[in-house]
């Protein structure tokens, strides 16, 4: 059995308190518990729950009545976690989400980014360790999550108050299934709205009950027992105690068969109890509780919006009453269509953690958006710094919310607002709301930067570094930040003298950081910043001063990190070393920049093994371009040719991928030196046009599929890249493009998906596959998961394409939810649930337009 013990601030009674679950690994209990429920405390006065049997000799059924009481689920993430057996992992956690409790994370090691992802998929954790100091200190954002998804114990007195009356609910311990049963059938009632349901709501075993039942008897108007054969065969402390208490109060007593009692026994052991209803029996059950609340006159539901957005509160958290998430769903909405923002903002919340509800960041953004529309008018109708500031806060946060799901010209245009109403007011943001402010713009300028938008990156980044001077309580890091980010945009944009005014800043302040505080993520700072000064004077042509820069850069970077080299770390390390190597190459010295590169090589390929994301895929294109040139200059051709057709697949999947056109040009100078190449090591002709025309594929399919004769060159660029495989039965050259399909099947349903797509015919594409299906047989093998996968992107595409029918992209949408969960339940590969995430939102999109 669970053993569910808890620690409370001075080990007050646990009852009434916010309910956290810390769950774990094992052998991680001990590390992180005592100072993060300590953290806990300091934010909110709850009880932080754990199971100290640690998974051993656990019933199931049980286990999920414990846990499905809980509001919050804080789990420590470590390498242990997500690569060991335990019980947290394959049973607490996915539990959570089943049942919609919010659940954070909290990365206490490194470099388990991609570990993590799949078992968490896309839900964001926090990092006590994480040294971007644009954001909020750790503590600050945990205070801010746990105060959003739980509520503040002011609020929870409020939501008491709003009830109208208590139902006292007496049930045996082992009866706890029941009772949830019996309070749900209560509030089917819709007179029982606001009736709040006092009970045990959480025990550990063999916990007496408190002496709070006086009290409580005494303000309840009904005592409603759970009737079990549990309350006849043996001793107990509902007949022996509450029962009793409640006759002497003259409780009206509402008694719920709710498994098959002895009714003799019953009247026997229970005196003056006259009637017992059938939980089956719904009409005489609610005939008798409808008769308890007339007599009772009890008052009918407050429908104002402030009552309704209080008892949902209730609802969502459990207060006195059953968990209803669904009740205080549509409470909240109807609170928030008749214009109140808290309500509004309680949906956000809901949406953007998953509590209550799936977790859904377009919904949720959507009705922050709506909290901050309701905000507006409250402000243009009473322009205090009140309502600004509330309005700006919301804001801030609705930026944050469109960035971090990538509507970016919606966070622009939020971004915007948010500083023309700090301009015309007399009044600022608080300084925590500045930082904030930084923090958005800093995100937005990355992601601009990534899109090639460095002069909106720039301006945003600039922007940052003001609010941020102008910042009481901005740290040196977060100037820091600001600096190492703007300098590399500059560098980019070769601005290079602008770029040299930061780095002239940037350097003295981090070597000062590294002097108070000589940690990993100071040093860190200090070698970007040696590694930005060397990139100025490479690009001045200072070339012993760039390496003697780079030198210094790698020599602080490696005293940091002894620890366990992840990919990040591998990344960072690789940068220096080819940074070193084109030093190198400027100089003419290419025998040094060989090696060199060569060593960056090594490091960029153990990096993109562990995390294969795509800016380490294009990291290692670079790196075999960049040794392919060197070998060429060396006259080494076969290094060379081997470098380059080790690029060639990995720039393939980028063109493919991201349609840039400086990537196919590059593509197409790579097919050119890859076919003189082949002819220069004395390839027959046919093999040459194999090579040449596997690279014309991937760049007619995204470069000529914007002309009218694009269908008819990609056709015959097929027809020549088969012939030419096939006349040299050339397996390998066939799978060089299509992956580890056979031949036959990669030529009659690959090629032909891949011209569909060009044309965007996704709904063609999915019929295609459908027939590559039935090909591969039955059983799972490594063909038929990636005919599925296909499948399931295939028919979220068609689903979202507007010029279907809706009930065609209806029926889509749906086999992409099938295929995904399918995909999901036999890899166990957590990627699948962002098609699923995916799905769903465009089938609510879909509802929305019908």
């Amino acid at each position: 059995m669970p053993h569910f013990e808890y620690k409370t601030i001075g080990n007050a009674d646990p009852k009434g308190k916010p309910r956290i679950y810390f769950v774990c690994y094992p052998d991680d209990f001990a590390k992180y518990f005592e100072e993060y429920s300590a953290k806990l405390f300091k934010i909110q006065d709850c009880a932080v729950w754990y199971d100290s049997s640690f998974g051993e000799d656990w019933d199931e059924d049980d286990l999920k009545l414990q846990l499905s009481r809980m509001q919050l689920f804080v789990v420590p993430v470590t390498a242990d976690l997500l690569t060991k057996p335990n019980r947290a992992m394959y049973f607490d956690i996915p539990l959570a989400f089943e049942l919609h409790i919010p659940v954070l994370p909290l990365m206490m090691e490194t470099g388990l980014d991609a570990a993590y992802s799949k078992r968490f998929g896309n839900l964001q954790y926090l990092d006590p360790n994480a040294d971007d100091p644009t954001k909020l200190s750790f503590d600050d954002v945990l205070s801010k999550y746990i105060h959003s998804v739980i509520i503040s114990d002011e609020l929870a007195e409020k939501v008491r108050d709003a009830f109208d009356a208590y139902i006292f609910l007496s049930y045996r311990k082992k009866d706890r299934a029941a009772a949830q049963k019996l309070m749900e059938m209560i509030h089917r009632n819709p007179a029982c709205r606001d009736i709040a349901i006092w009970y045990d709501e959480f025990l550990i075993p063999g916990e007496d009950f408190n002496l709070s039942i006086s009290e409580m008897l005494k303000k309840s108007s009904i005592f409603a027992l759970t009737v079990t054969p549990n309350l006849v065969n043996e001793s107990n402390y509902v007949r022996d105690i509450e029962y009793p208490a409640a006759l002497a109060d003259n409780k009206p007593v509402f008694a719920v068969e709710m498994v098959q009692t002895d009714r003799r026994a019953l009247f026997d052991s229970y005196s003056g109890l006259t009637e017992c209803v059938n939980i089956y029996d719904e009409i005489r059950f609610q005939e008798i509780l409808d008769g308890l609340l007339k007599r009772l006159a009890i008052p009918q539901p407050d429908d104002t919006p402030e009552h309704k957005y209080l008892i949902a509160l209730a609802y969502l958290d459990g207060i006195d009453l059953e968990k209803d998430p669904w009740r205080a769903e549509k409470l909240l909405e109807e609170a928030a269509e008749a214009g109140l923002p808290e309500a509004a903002g309680q949906l956000s919340m809901m949406f953007e953690n998953g509590k209550g509800v799936e977790r859904v960041r377009v919904w949720g953004a959507r009705w922050k958006a709506k909290q901050a529309e309701l905000l507006r008018k409250r402000f243009e109708r009473n322009p205090s710094e009140d309502n600004g500031n509330e309005l700006m806060e919301v804001l801030t946060a609705q930026g944050k919310q469109l960035i971090e799901i990538s509507k970016l010209d919606e966070a622009e245009a939020v971004l915007r607002e948010l500083s023309e109403i700090s301009a015309r007011t007399k009044w600022n943001l608080s300084d925590t709301a500045q930082v904030r402010l930084a923090w958005s713009y800093y995100q937005l300028a990355k992601i601009k930067n990534e899109k090639d938008d460095t002069g909106e990156a720039v301006k945003l980044l600039e922007e940052a570094v003001k609010i941020v001077k102008a910042s009481k309580t901005a740290s040196g890091k977060m100037h820091i930040a600001l600096y190492i980010y703007l300098s590399g945009v500059l560098i980019k944009r070769e601005e290079i003298d602008a770029a040299e005014k930061y780095v002239n800043m940037l350097l003295p302040m981090a070597q000062d950081e590294v002097r108070k505080k000589d940690d990993a993520s100071s040093n860190s700072d200090l070698s970007s910043a040696y590694s930005l000064k060397g990139d100025i004077e490479k690009a001045r042509r200072n070339y012993d001063l760039a390496a003697d820069c780079y030198r210094q850069s790698l020599s602080i970077f490696e005293k940091i990190s002894g620890g366990p080299d992840t990919a990040v770390s591998k990344n960072k390390k690789a940068r220096i070393y080819r940074d070193l190597g084109e030093v190198r190459e400027f100089q003419e010295d290419h025998v040094k920049a060989r090696d060199l590169y060569k060593t960056a090589c090594g490091l960029y390929r153990e990096a993109y093994d562990e995390d294969n994301s795509r800016s380490n895929e294009h990291a290692l294109y670079r790196a075999y371009v960049d040794l392919a040139y060197e070998y060429l200059r060396l006259k080494d051709y076969k290094n060379a040719q081997e470098n380059f057709e080790k690029a060639l697949p990995l720039n393939m999947a980028i063109a493919m991928d991201v349609k840039e056109d400086d990537t196919f040009q590059k593509l197409h100078n790579l097919a050119e030196l890859t076919f003189r190449l082949a002819e220069m090591n004395g390839d027959g002709p046919v093999m040459q046009d194999a090579r040449y025309t596997q690279l014309r594929v991937s760049i007619g399919q995204w470069g000529l599929a914007e002309t009218d004769d694009a269908w008819a060159k990609m056709e015959a660029d097929y027809d020549n890249l088969y012939k030419a495989c096939k006349y040299n039965n050339c397996e390998k050259d066939a799978r060089f493009l299509f992956g580890d399909a056979f031949m036959d099947n990669a030529v009659s349903y690959e090629c032909r998906n891949e011209l569909v797509r060009a044309s965007k015919d996704y709904k063609n594409a999915y019929y295609e596959f459908e027939k590559a299906l039935k090909e591969t047989g039955e059983g799972w093998s490594d063909q038929k998961l990636k005919v599925m996968k296909k499948l399931a992107i295939n028919a979220y595409r068609a689903g979202s394409r507007e010029g279907l029918p809706l009930d065609v992209r209806r029926d889509f949408l749906h086999r992409s939810i099938g295929f995904s969960r399918e995909l999901l339940d036999n890899t166990g590969d957590g990627t699948y649930r962002a098609f699923i995430s995916g799905s769903e939102d465009a089938l609510r999109e879909l509802e929305e337009e019908s």
